[in-house]
């Protein structure tokens, strides 16, 4: 009984914390006809939208427009969680 009670709690502790470990980073390269570069996703922080526990993930494009033949850059923020 003691175990089956461990493992509940267990499971319930794991199930509330934020799904991205502190200070991760990934990089998504695209390129199309007419645009290239990279997105840059690094996890900022914690807070919680409607009583659920959320990763604030900054992102960050750079990119070269063919067309325009120049660089652009832009940063946003990107809110997710752990469903299931």
């Amino acid at each position: 009984m003691f175990l089956v009670f461990a493992c509940i709690i267990s499971f319930n502790i794991l199930a509330q914390g934020p799904w991205q470990q502190n200070s991760a980073t990934w990089y998504y390269t695209y390129d199309n006809l007419w645009y290239e570069g990279y997105l840059k996703y690094e996890k900022h922080g914690d807070t919680l939208i409607n009583n659920i526990s959320c990763d604030v993930l900054l992102r960050t494009a750079y990119g070269f427009d063919h067309i325009q033949s120049q660089f652009t850059t832009y940063t946003d923020r990107v809110y997710t969680y752990q469903s299931n």
